[in-house]
Order: C-alpha cells, then structure tokens, then sequence
C-alpha cells in the first residue's frame, strides 16, 4: 500500500519541485534582462548626443547581460519615446528599425567596437545627433527594449519563453 502511495506521490512532488526550479531560473533571466534593460537607458540618459551613444548603451547592457546563457539575448531596441510611459513602436518591437524613431541591434552587435558597429548602419536610423538635449526646447525621452529567450531546462514545457524589458528615461539636458 506504501508503494502505491508513494508512486502517486512522489512523481507530483518531483513536478512540483522541477516547476518551482524552472520558475527561479526563468525569473533570475527576466531580472537579468530588466537590469541590462535598465542599465543601457542609464548610460542614453546621460550620453544624449554623443556620436558613441548607442556603442555605449549597447556596451552598459553587455555588461549587465553577461549572465545571461549564451544566445540568450536576442536584440536591442533603442527608441524615441514620447514619454515616460509609452510603448515601445510596434514595427521596432518586431525588430525593424523605423527611420526617425529606432535603432535595432541584434545581440552579435554587443561584441562590435565602436567603428564596427557604426560601419553597420544600424545606429543610422536615429542617429544620436538628432536627440533634443536642449532644456529649453524641452529633451527627448531615451527608451531601450532588450529581448531575450528563456529555454526552459527541464523539458516540462515545450519551447522557449520570451522575455523583455523596457525602460524610458529622458535625455539629461544641456544648458541653452
């Protein structure tokens, strides 16, 4: 009787158990992604127009990325936000740069130096040059979408999950 018992329960516990493992480890990439998410619009923030802007937001979010299992991070949005609470542009969501609006970077583009990374002509599309850092015509709002894919470990799920974040912060502005 013990060992039916035990059949029926052990197999719900064991689930249980690989669920809440897979649950941790899901979690610990969402905040590993919010914090790269987190720590590129930091750095926009206060690069404003700097030719290098978008090389240092990318380089900020290798570093707060570098826990992240390899191929893991899947692109980067850099986008104009028309405030502190908008969304991210659909098309750039979906990973299109939107001339005047985003700049899409892949996750190969974190490992590029600066020249590189300019030669590709992602950062073209926003060009930081254009961002309004001027106090009096009132600055630009700095948005940085970060994607990344969880693969679940244990198998009790199929597929992966994808995960983002998204923060906003304006331009540290520049005496007129």
């Amino acid at each position: 009787m013990a060992l039916v018992e035990a059949a029926i329960v052990i197999p719900l516990l064991l689930s249980l158990v690989l669920g809440l493992a897979e649950f941790g480890l899901m979690f610990r990439q969402y905040l590993t992604t919010a914090n790269a998410s987190r720590a590129g619009a930091r750095v926009g923030s206060s690069a404003g127009t700097a030719t290098t802007a978008d090389y240092d937001i990318l380089q900020a979010i290798a570093g707060a990325a570098a826990s992240l299992p390899n191929g893991a991070l899947q692109y980067v949005v850099v986008f104009k936000s028309t405030g502190p609470n908008s969304a991210v542009p659909p098309l750039c969501i979906d990973g299109t740069p939107v001339s005047g609006v985003c700049n899409v970077y892949p996750a190969a583009d974190l490992a590029l130096d600066s020249t590189a990374l300019q030669a590709s002509g992602r950062s073209l599309t926003w060009l930081p040059a254009t961002r309004q850092t001027r106090q009096s015509l009132g600055t630009d709002w700095l948005g940085v979408y970060v994607r990344s894919d969880y693969d679940y470990l244990t198998n009790m799920f199929s597929g992966s999950r994808p995960l983002n974040d998204t923060t906003i912060m304006r331009l540290e502005p520049e005496s007129n």
